[in-house]
């Protein structure tokens, strides 16, 4: 698109159309009929969008269906890069007050999706929707522009308990009664002082209670809460405007569109990073009250408020007139690439409405190349513990890796990779199944992968694949249920074979070459250790980085005890002591990246190298007393998180490309599936990475999630979420920090005070993912009862995990 009006009459500047069209037609959408109606579209905004046919034109296989609602419009010929309607449950929605819709996917993000929130089962019946609160206390987040006076009302029923108090940021307001057997409203005032700008915390406390309805705990049923300032209480009574009363077909002179019919006053706020050369399109119209015989227009204003300079930029203020489509387009560029808040506000005579004719924000179409060829073969790599910011690829770094820097030229490698988990086990576990932890369960220490949950060996061998596991990490041992669907499985460690990648190599080799002999496609997991501890790099690659001689307290096999015990402040290691410790770390670097060069060599002369998909990855970083620790498995900073990710398929993906937008290894998987021709395995959580690295646009709502569960305190798990440079983290269900990691990139400063849009946005995210049902679509707008069941991991656990492998484990610096 251009800043110029073309001859269609598209514009990509600040332009409004007028189109005359005819009269509306009633009608209601059930909340039932708009979630599910809404949920596979919501699903479709929240993959990376594109078309193209095998030269990368628009309107080739894989084409996006015809965009009716578009035809005749200024932005006919556009795709949607997000469809304002399925998303409407992300928005914040004010109509006198803020109004949070329960029983609907809309009050995840002000749940936490139902994670120590003291909210689950969410039941929508005969058109009503409400959520069940289960223990004390029951958690409601929220944010404000300043502190107010503000009025809570609640639409409750009462079941296990008959009455809760209500604290604002932890300061009593009031007990209320629940009275009666059927809804009722309830309210509850704060003062000026006890609310606070940026995020609040409201908190339902009752008593304890054991009662239950289909089989789960229930307090009491909220239908909405209204959070009012003074002076806003507006209408009474009070219609709610329940989500799936907003959204219906509406037609005017013969035209019918599905829109968002909104009474005034309303604020609809979205949350998302700003597509380039984006626009908001929408064909709106006045719905006048049944009554006006003059029928005033009503107001509507556009503004965009980035998260990180907070302040708010004018987009659009029109006026939308009865009895006609208007055809509205209005460029975003003054946010472009940005995360912000964009707020749609209606105002006018009361009793009227606007239709929003399929609201979006719009692109011109993205070129997205399609695969010219399909490898045979597929190889994944996975080196233990190397942090991305290692390797040049990634950054100014001092260590050198030759060989993957020459590998990175001939592949696409994505700068945004979030490992899921910060050590070893679960995050192996989403690289070989494409499920979150929070789904596939292994990721405790005596944590076993259920039968239930198929991997990729289990897949590929199903499919005709050799399939080999060349592994050294006692974690991903048959005890812990990793030996299936392989071929050929060897684990260094548990076998007490030599494990370094100059031994591990050239096996992964001779079974590859066996392969081939026998003509027979291949699928190959390696997991190499190094630079896992213990650090002990041969001489040559040591002096690299550390030349001058050391007598220190570190000795190179025994790092794993070390860093154990200087987290346990059992040790003090000096400034010479932490440069030494780091050096051996980075010599393991580099050797590992001479041998895997040698790997890649022994490929390109057997001729397998561009029949061969290769995927490098990592499953966690090291911390190098960035936050006064050491190694992982403690904390989700980014040196535990940031790992490398690099693709290399020529004909499939392009070569020296590289991806700022977030990812995850849930990823891997589904990517890997993808380019040799396999249908996604059933349930898998994580996306095919191919479109985007052919050139599909960026979703704007989306994120990385990373977690970490206590094995000895399973309410003691930690969330981070990460949308481009922003990252939120959470340990337990009120400690949170933000952090900008370009401005702060070692996340020293917690950030949250300062940035209120960033924290919303990202608060908005964890909830829902956290909520969804279906972490594949967990943007959508679906509730569990909505949801088709899918294979979930256990809490199974190895009964007893053998004497010898927790010897071997504890040389790799686990299970102290």
């Amino acid at each position: 698109m251009t800043n110029n009006k073309n001859e269609s009459g598209r514009a990509d500047d600040l332009a409004t159309y007028f189109a005359p069209r005819g009269e509306s037609r009633p009608g209601f959408f059930t909340r039932r009929d708009f979630l599910v109606v809404g949920a596979g579209a919501a699903l479709s905004c929240a993959l990376p969008f594109g078309c193209g046919d095998d030269k990368g034109k628009a309107g080739g296989p894989g084409a996006a269906p015809p965009d009716v609602a578009a035809k005749g419009t200024p932005w006919d010929g556009t795709t949607r890069a997000l469809d304002l309607m399925d998303a409407l449950h992300l928005a914040d929605i004010r109509h006198h007050g803020e109004y949070v819709d329960f029983g609907t996917a809309a009050r995840f993000k002000y749940t936490l999706g139902g994670w120590m929130s003291g909210f689950d089962n969410d039941v929508d019946m005969n058109g009503l929707a409400y959520t069940w609160a289960t223990r004390s206390p029951s958690r409601i987040y929220f944010s404000l522009p300043e502190p107010r006076p503000l009025t809570f009302e609640l639409r409750v029923k009462k079941a296990g308990v008959e009455w809760f108090s209500i604290y604002l940021n932890d300061a009593p307001l009031t007990k209320l009664t629940m009275k009666g057997g059927d809804f009722e409203v309830v309210r509850a005032t704060s003062a000026i002082e006890q609310a606070k700008a940026g995020e609040n915390l409201l908190k339902l406390v009752y008593g304890e209670h054991e009662n239950k309805v289909a089989g789960s705990l229930a307090a009491f049923a909220v239908d909405y809460l209204r959070i009012i300032p003074e002076g806003e209480a507006g209408a009474d009574p009070f219609e709610a405007p329940q989500l799936g009363e907003l959204r219906r077909p509406h037609k005017i002179d013969g035209k019918e569109i599905d829109s968002l019919l909104l009474p005034v006053p309303m604020t609809l706020s979205y949350y998302l990073e700003v597509p380039a050369a984006s626009s908001l399109c929408v064909s709106a119209a006045c719905v006048p009250p049944g009554d006006a015989q003059k029928p005033a227009p009503v107001g509507l204003k556009v503004r965009l408020t980035p998260a990180d300079t907070m302040a708010t930029v004018d987009v659009a203020d029109a006026s939308i007139a009865a009895g006609e489509w208007q055809d509205q387009m209005w460029s975003l560029g003054k946010a472009a690439g940005k995360l912000a808040r964009l707020d749609i506000e209606i105002a006018g005579e009361k009793g009227s409405r606007v239709a929003l004719g399929a609201p979006a924000i719009r692109i011109a179409p993205p070129r997205v190349e399609d695969a010219s060829r399909r490898p045979k073969n597929a190889i994944v790599l996975l080196i233990d513990t190397l942090r991305a910011d290692k390797l040049s690829a990634y950054g100014k770094t001092h260590v050198k890796s030759p060989a993957l820097d020459k590998f990175t030229s001939e592949a696409t490698l994505f700068e945004r990779c979030q490992a899921t988990a910060n050590w070893t086990k679960p995050s192996c576990a989403s690289v070989l199944t494409g499920l979150y932890p929070d789904t596939h369960k292994a990721r405790g220490h005596s944590s076993r992968l259920a039968p239930s949950i198929k991997m990729a060996g289990e897949i590929f061998q199903a499919a005709g694949y050799a399939t080999g596991a060349f592994i050294a990490n006692g974690y991903l041992a048959g005890e812990f249920g990793f030996n299936r669907g392989w071929t050929q499985y060897v684990n260094y460690i548990r076998e007490n074979k030599p494990s370094t990648a100059e031994k591990l190599f050239p096996d992964v080799v001779a079974f590859i070459q066996a392969q081939v002999a026998a003509g027979k496609p291949f699928f190959t997991y390696v997991q190499t250790i190094d630079p896992h501890v213990p650090y002990d790099p041969p001489a040559e690659d040591l002096k690299l980085y550390d030349a001058e001689p050391y007598t220190g307290p570190i000795v190179p096999r025994g790092t794993g005890e070390l860093l154990e015990a200087f987290k346990r402040k059992r040790v003090v290691l000096e400034p010479r002591d932490r440069r030494h410790l780091e050096a051996l770390y980075d010599g393991e670097v580099t050797y590992h990246d001479r041998h895997f060069g040698r790997f890649l060599d022994s490929l390109a002369r057997d001729r397998l190298l561009d029949d061969t998909m290769i995927v490098v990855c990592a499953d966690h970083g090291e911390e190098f007393f960035e936050h006064e620790s050491v190694g992982h498995g403690h904390t989700l900073f980014q040196e535990l998180l940031h790992v490398p990710l690099v693709v290399r398929a020529p004909g499939v993906v392009p070569a020296g490309k590289r991806i700022r937008e977030d990812v995850g290894l849930c990823d891997v998987l589904p990517t890997v599936l993808a380019a040799l021709g396999q249908a996604p395995a059933a349930g898998v959580e994580g996306r095919s990475l191919i479109p985007t690295a052919n050139g599909a646009a960026p979703d704007p709502m989306g994120a990385a999630f990373s977690s970490f569960w206590s094995e000895a305190d399973d309410r003691n798990l930690q969330w981070s979420v990460r949308k481009g440079d922003w990252k939120l983290k959470m340990r337990g269900p009120v400690n949170t920090s933000l952090h900008n990691l370009v401005e702060d990139p070692r996340e020293v400063t917690d950030a949250d005070e300062r940035y209120p849009i960033a924290v919303r946005a990202l608060r908005i995210a964890l909830g829902q993912f956290i909520g969804a049902p279906d972490k594949a679509a967990w943007a959508s707008g679906k509730i569990a009862a909505q949801a088709a069941a899918k294979p979930q991991g256990a809490e199974d656990k190895a009964e007893q995990i053998p004497e010898e492998l927790k010897a071997q484990l504890r040389q790799l610096g686990y299970m102290q």
